[in-house]
C-alpha cells in the first residue's frame, strides 16, 4: 500500500494523467469534427419561397440542398395550376439547416366529387353551415316575393337547379333562390365589414341579404395562404348607420393581410390595388 501511494506522489503518475486527458480531448473534438461535417451543424440557409411553383419545377432546389419533399394536405381550386404550391413549412425567409424535411401544401391533381346536399327549406345560415361542411362555396343569393322570408326555395348550380345526390366537384359555387317576405318596400341594412376577416365578411354579407361583388387587395396579399389572413378595410357601399339596400344587392371589398395597417381610404393605396381572381 505504501508503494501505491508512493507511485501517486511521483511526477510521472501527472505525467500519464495529462496524457489521457489530452488523449480524450483529442478524441472528443475529432468526434465533434466529425458530426459537424457530417450533420452540416451551423450550415444554415435561407428557406426560398416555394409558393406558386408545382413541384416539379421545385425539384432541383430540393436536390441541390438536400430537402425532402412531403405533401401534407391537398386542396383543389379551379383557377390554380394543378399541383402548384400553395405553402410550405419552414415558411419561406426562415433559416434552417440543409438536408431536413419540407412540408408542402398543394393543389390536387383530381378535384374531390361530392353528392349535392338538399338545402331546399333549409334557413340562409343553415344552408351556410351545411355548404361549409360539405367543401362547397356561397354563390350568388337571388330573392323573390315569398312568405318565408329567408327561406332556401330552390338551389342553383351553372343557372340550373341541382338535385339532391347529384355528383358535383368539391369546391363548387351554389346559388341560393330564397324568399324576401311579402311587401313592395322591403330592404336590409348595410352590415360594418371594415376590420372582419374575408371568410367573416363574406358571411356577414349573405347573412345581410346580400351578394359580394369585386374582391380586391393590395400587394400584400400575392398567394392563396395570404388570402386566407386578409382582412377588410374598405367596403362599397360605405357603412353607414341606418343605411338600406335592396335584397340581392352587390357589395365590394378591399382587403389586406392582417398583420398590415389599415390605410387611409383617401389616400394612394386604392391605386396600387389589384383584383383577386
Amino acid at each position: 500500500m505504501s508503494d501505491f501511494f508512493k507511485f501517486l506522489t511521483r511526477r510521472i503518475f501527472y505525467k500519464h494523467i495529462a496524457i489521457y486527458g489530452l488523449v480524450v480531448l483529442l478524441v472528443l473534438s475529432l468526434a465533434s469534427i466529425f458530426l459537424n461535417y457530417y450533420t452540416g451543424h451551423g450550415e444554415k440557409m435561407k428557406m426560398p419561397d416555394l409558393r406558386g411553383k408545382t413541384i416539379a419545377e421545385i425539384q432541383n432546389i430540393a436536390d441541390k440542398n438536400g430537402f425532402e419533399l412531403v405533401v401534407v394536405d391537398s386542396i383543389y381550386i379551379p383557377e390554380k395550376r394543378q399541383g402548384t404550391i400553395l405553402d410550405h413549412t419552414p415558411k419561406p425567409g426562415a433559416y434552417i439547416k440543409k438536408n431536413r424535411v419540407v412540408f408542402l401544401s398543394v393543389t390536387s391533381v383530381n378535384p374531390e366529387m361530392i353528392k349535392m346536399p338538399d338545402l331546399v327549406n333549409t334557413t340562409l345560415r343553415q344552408a351556410q353551415t351545411i355548404m361549409e361542411s360539405y367543401g362547397l362555396q356561397m354563390g350568388r343569393l337571388q330573392y323573390r316575393p315569398d312568405y318565408a322570408e329567408n327561406l332556401v326555395l330552390a338551389q342553383l348550380f351553372g343557372g340550373r337547379k341541382i338535385k339532391v345526390g347529384q355528383k358535383i366537384q368539391k369546391g363548387s359555387k351554389i346559388d341560393l333562390v330564397l324568399g324576401m317576405g311579402m311587401g313592395d318596400s322591403l330592404t336590409t341594412e348595410v352590415p360594418n365589414l371594415v376590420g372582419l376577416g374575408y371568410k367573416d365578411a363574406v358571411m356577414a354579407i349573405s347573412g345581410a341579404m346580400l351578394n359580394l361583388g369585386a374582391k380586391v387587395c393590395d400587394g400584400s396579399i400575392q398567394s392563396y395562404s395570404d388570402s386566407l389572413d386578409a382582412y377588410v378595410w374598405k367596403q362599397d357601399p360605405p357603412y353607414q348607420e341606418g343605411q338600406k339596400l335592396v335584397p340581392g344587392s352587390i357589395i365590394d371589398i378591399w382587403l389586406k393581410k392582417r398583420e398590415q395597417t389599415i390605410p387611409n381610404t383617401n389616400g394612394s393605396d386604392e391605386s396600387e390595388i389589384n383584383d383577386i381572381q
